[in-house]
């Protein structure tokens, strides 16, 4: 649309208007002198305002309600709405930003604000807003669907501790080749976050030691009693 608009702007400057004695592209070389410079930074067309963070680390902002890091719960932030986002600064630091919503009432979550309190309680992570209503990564949210479902809240806990260290993006990657290995572990995701290009993949399974025929060794037992 810019490229198009650009090309019939120089194209509308060629122009000789009836009522004007000059032409287009000289009259605007001759009111071009008479402008102001552009101001060095860009327009900030937000709506800004201040909001405390309440005990839920989340802020209140147009009727809705957005997320921020846990450790400013308490502080004081600015908010910027702008028309299709929010974002949120803690003194100059930008610390989050959502899509905006224009419904009411509703609350955008980032599992991340949340990490450092989720992976010091795995007993409540089944019912944590932040992995319940987080808009997670297709892998992210398989794995950690799997784990619930096998009660394994530690080694979910375990897992989201390496989102901290590795971020939610690099983690999702390792979760997608451990997941095509058929593993739902820490170690497993751990490896692949810490593995070097010349290290293998993992096997699609771990060894499984098959159960021994017992059968033989009663019958052998069996022959030495007569």
């Amino acid at each position: 649309m810019q490229p198009e608009l650009d090309k019939r702007c120089i194209q509308y400057q060629k122009k000789h208007l009836r009522y004007h004695p000059a032409p287009v592209r000289e009259a605007l070389a001759a009111e071009q002198k008479n402008m102001t410079p552009l101001p060095a930074r860009e327009f900030d067309y937000a709506v800004t305002t201040l909001a405390e963070v309440d005990n839920l680390s989340l802020v209140k902002f147009d009727r809705n309600r957005y997320s921020v890091p846990v450790n400013l719960v308490g502080k004081t932030v600015t908010v910027k709405g702008y028309p299709l986002a929010v974002k949120i600064y803690h003194g100059s630091r930008q610390v989050a930003a959502h899509p905006r919503s224009y419904l009411q009432g509703q609350t955008r979550l980032e599992l991340e604000h949340y990490l450092p309190v989720l992976v010091k309680k795995p007993r409540s992570l089944r019912n944590a807003a932040p992995l319940r209503r987080s808009v997670l990564p297709p892998g992210f949210n398989a794995l950690k669907q799997n784990l619930l479902d096998r009660g394994e809240d530690r080694e979910l806990a375990r897992i989201l501790g390496l989102v901290l260290d590795y971020g939610i993006d690099e983690t999702e990657k390792a979760i997608g080749l451990a997941l095509q290995s058929g593993q739902h572990s820490y170690q497993a995701i751990r490896y692949y976050l810490t593995r070097r290009e010349s290290d293998p993949p993992l096997l699609p399974e771990f060894p499984r030691v098959e159960p021994v025929g017992l059968e033989q060794y009663d019958r052998l037992w069996a022959g030495e009693r007569r």
